[in-house]
């Protein structure tokens, strides 16, 4: 809802939230209630296709790329459309039938949308030029070797520097297993792949997404540097996360999933912990 005010957009969904659980709960309504909530669900409807139409423009045009091109918001078209189409037929159903679909339907929410959220926005890459890459940490080994995820991170971000699209190459992270910093491996890989020692700026203080996002975001603040646009480089079951995080600091960060050597043996143990910090997330949003 960009083109209302941010203020207005945010009374809009909690007026939205609450007539669709009042439709959830107490289906039988007013003629007044049901064209309400036939009004708000037909403009949310509208929003939704609006961003699948935006989003498909942008994958014809090259600007974007992904393996799958499918957005999140087409899902979120077709449960509009089945609860507009419920909120102009639907009477009161059994209590039996209603449980046997209630819960299935819950299931699918709570295990559905944040899947959908790291597959889908996950893996489209939203590369453009920017001011600089920030690249998040991942494991460094005691002996001082980046882990298969750290440096393919910092592959990636090397890549776009190399291809001119950012100046400068943030690396932030916390301590590694032993003596070497995760930020130290991060860049002397860096280096290695390409990247000018004074085009390289060190966050050691990035012990998590918040922390890394805060301490750039005052480093560019005390710069004085207006509006500037960040690429983000990460695991794609991360980068959700990340952009959710930086539009509540009011950061512009557009996210490009690093590329993989190979698919990581605990890549289901990460994708469900990430499940569960977005729901967190969605339920607690941080201050």
């Amino acid at each position: 809802l960009r083109w209302l005010p941010d203020g207005a957009a945010r009374v809009f969904v909690v007026c939205a939230c609450l007539l669709l659980l009042a439709f959830a709960f107490f289906p039988n309504m007013t003629p007044i209630r049901r064209t309400l909530s036939a009004a708000t669900v037909a403009i949310l409807l509208a929003a939704c296709l609006a961003n699948c139409v935006t989003y498909f423009t942008l994958l014809f045009r090259g600007q974007i790329h992904t393996s799958l091109p499918v957005p999140l918001s087409a899902f979120v078209v077709v449960a509009f459309a089945w609860i507009a189409i419920e909120l102009m037929f639907r009477n009161e159903l059994p209590r039996d039938l209603k449980w046997k679909t209630v819960v299935p339907a819950l299931l699918l929410c709570l295990l559905g949308f944040p899947l959908a959220q790291i597959c889908l926005f996950g893996k489209t890459n939203y590369s453009r030029s920017a001011d600089a890459v920030i690249v998040f940490g991942a494991r460094a080994y005691a002996n001082g070797q980046a882990s298969t995820a750290l440096a393919d991170r910092v592959r990636s971000a090397c890549d776009l520097y190399q291809r001119g699209l950012v100046k400068t190459v943030i690396v932030s992270g916390g301590p590694g297993d032993g003596i070497y910093h995760e930020t130290d491996v991060m860049r002397v890989l860096a280096k290695q792949w390409g990247v000018d020692e004074d085009d390289i700026i060190v966050d050691r203080g990035g012990l998590n997404t918040r922390a890394t996002l805060e301490n750039i975001r005052k480093l560019y603040g005390d710069q004085r540097q207006p509006h500037p646009r960040f690429l983000a480089v990460s695991h794609f079951y991360h980068l959700p996360r990340i952009k959710m995080e930086s539009q509540r600091l009011g950061m512009d960060i557009v996210t490009v999933p690093a590329h993989e050597s190979y698919t990581l043996k605990v890549m289901p143990l990460l994708i469900g912990r990430e499940v569960a910090a977005l729901w967190k997330y969605y339920l607690f949003p941080p201050a």
